[in-house]
């Protein structure tokens, strides 16, 4: 079964414009000819690529029609074709990367403002295949001075950085930051 089994992201946010801008490589297990990656309605795919034996492959992810009763409201599915030379690998590294805003979910739980920044799996700011899929990451945050941001997961403590990893997999992976003069209620 196809899914991906990790992330390497890199974000840089701006709550001040209330946009993003991400670069990632996803691992793919298993790659169908069709891979079908989930990704907020409001972000725009920049360039996806992947290479394999030194030649670089360059797709152009076509928008797929969502049912009523899609889990990710806030979501859309976008589909690439792989060529033959991709196909029936074990593991497959796409590169992507995208930016704009992120369209709030309908419980408003998502949300990249000048107030705070909050960012989980309904908001699909990351690709994704199946809103099930446990995955290992890493991801490198570029946010404003004087923010405070947490995830769940381990945070690297020996760079002066914001900087979360994990090996072992998760189905989520949510992000908080606040300005440092602002309370938590």
């Amino acid at each position: 079964m196809m899914k991906i089994t990790r992330v390497d992201l890199k974000l840089k946010l701006n709550p001040k414009e209330q946009n993003m801008y991400a670069s990632a490589f996803l691992t793919i297990k298993n790659p169908s000819p069709i891979i079908d990656l989930i990704i907020n309605n409001q972000l725009q795919w920049l360039e996806v690529t992947s290479e394999f034996k030194g030649k670089k492959s360059y797709f152009i992810p076509v928008e797929k029609s969502v049912s009523e009763d899609h889990f990710l409201k806030s979501a859309k599915i976008w589909s690439i074709e792989l060529p033959k030379e991709l196909q029936n690998l074990n593991e497959l590294l796409l590169s992507v990367r995208y930016s704009g805003q992120i369209e709030s979910d309908p419980l408003s739980t998502n949300f990249i403002t000048a107030k705070g920044v909050e960012l989980g799996l309904s908001a699909a700011y990351y690709p994704l295949l199946n809103i099930t899929d446990k995955l290992s990451f890493s991801l490198i945050l570029q946010g404003p001075k004087g923010w405070f941001w947490i995830m769940n997961s381990e945070k690297l403590e020996d760079c002066n950085c914001e900087i979360w990893v994990s090996d072992e997999p998760k189905n989520d992976l949510y992000l908080i930051g606040i300005p440092e003069d602002k309370e938590i209620n």
